[in-house]
């Protein structure tokens, strides 16, 4: 387990594993060669063939099958949220890919992270840590023949700065130069190793910790179940991943589209948009960073109004809409900014037709409000405090809004 081993072997006994990524991120061969495989060799160099903590993927290569498995979900994760639901959409289509691609690398430096704070290598009085050794864990075995390998009990956490600073040393530098520096920030603050929330955390760091969480748990699971010699030697296949990768999905979205940044699958392929551009320009190992500077001003928020068909005369507002109107005025300002992404979310037309809109109130699924990178129970919460939540359904999967609402949701 600690004769140093090269990349390129890791990866020759990992061709399912990475093509199941390959396809989850959905890049050209280009861009995967020289943005994905940069990444995967050098965490094969940071991990070798240890194995990631003792509760789960405690065997020789389990750090390694892990960090495979957990990219390939949360880039398939990744690509059924919104990052920046407040920008305008051309914004949008050149940041969501680059998020995605920050989600990839979150993870594998987040699993960097947990095999440091759950194991010790020492050689006589010499210990091998991330941030106290400048290379990578192949460097340091090749230079320790008699290395020796033991688990921190209890295992020391990494701090959200510690795990930036791990995930700076692992992360190749010049594959962040071209891309936006909005979606840099998120990837320094998503790697962590914890797998409950703690305090509030960006959209990409749920991702990340959902993602590392959904495969822990599948393993651990598939382990209580099997009664063998060495209960920890066995991985999680491909396939096994996406069954946990379609779970997330699932209920963090129960009943939208897979992906509504997507158009249908019997459309059209569209052309590529920015987002496809800036990747395959950071893929280009040879060019200077782009000049491209997107506005940093959110969107604001359109008005009821503004929903209406165009041409038509302004229809005077009820006495429900006014009040519905004042409250939300007064109401938190991302509240705000939520109806403002979900009125011009691309697959509206697809979203409108999961409320139900009466006299009483307006029903809107609960998986609904939590699709713009603020949780469902805090959109909730805000909708309670303003005055505009009636109650729940009679189904319980969703809350009942105040009817006054109506034109923030539908056209008339």
């Amino acid at each position: 387990m600690l004769t140093p081993i090269t990349s390129s072997d890791l990866i020759a006994n990992s061709n399912d594993a990475i093509d199941a990524i390959k396809t989850a991120a959905g890049q050209t061969d280009t861009q995967f060669a020289a943005l994905c495989m940069p990444v995967l060799r050098a965490y094969a160099d940071h991990v070798q063939r240890l194995p990631l903590m003792a509760a789960a993927f405690a065997s020789p290569r389990g750090a390694w099958e892990f960090g495979l498995t957990a990219t390939m979900v949360a880039y398939r994760y990744a690509g059924t949220v919104i990052f920046f639901p407040t920008l305008g959409s051309e914004e949008r289509r050149l940041l969501e890919p680059q998020c995605r691609y920050m989600a990839f690398l979150a993870t594998l430096a987040s699993a960097v992270a947990t095999l440091a704070e759950s194991s010790i290598l020492v050689e006589g009085d010499d210990e091998y840590h991330p941030l106290n050794f400048d290379g990578t864990l192949h460097t340091w075995l090749a230079d320790h023949k008699q290395a020796r390998f033991t688990w921190r009990m209890p295992a020391t956490p990494i701090s959200a700065q510690a795990g930036a600073a791990i995930a700076a040393n692992f992360i190749p530098k010049r594959l962040l130069a071209n891309f936006d520096l909005r979606a840099v920030m998120m990837l320094y603050e998503a790697i962590n190793p914890r797998t409950t929330m703690n305090g509030v955390e960006s959209t990409l760091a749920r991702v990340v910790r959902e993602a590392v969480k959904g495969v822990l748990d599948h393993y651990k699971s598939k382990q209580a179940g099997t009664f063998q010699a060495e209960a920890n030697a066995m991985a999680v296949s491909a396939v096994e991943a996406e069954k946990v990768a379609s779970k997330l999905i699932s209920i963090a979205n129960p009943t939208i589209l897979a992906n509504p940044l997507e158009t249908p699958a019997v459309a059209a392929p569209p052309a590529p948009g920015a987002g496809t551009k800036v990747l395959q320009k950071a893929a280009e190992t040879d060019v200077q960073r782009s000049d491209l500077k997107p506005a940093q001003a959110p969107l604001a928020l359109a008005p009821a109004a503004a929903t209406a068909v165009a041409g038509a005369p302004p229809q005077p507002m009820t006495g429900s809409a006014i009040e519905a109107e004042e409250k939300l005025a007064s109401a938190h300002k991302v509240l705000r900014e939520w109806f403002s992404a979900l009125n011009q979310h691309p697959q509206f037309h697809v979203l409108k037709d999961q409320l139900v809109m009466n006299d009483d109130g307006i029903e809107v699924p609960l998986s609904m409000l939590g699709m713009f990178g603020v949780t469902g129970g805090a959109v909730r919460k805000m909708l309670d405090d303003a005055g505009l939540l009636l109650g729940r359904t009679a189904n319980a999967r969703g809350v009942i809004l105040h009817p006054g609402l109506r034109s923030r949701f539908i056209a008339d």
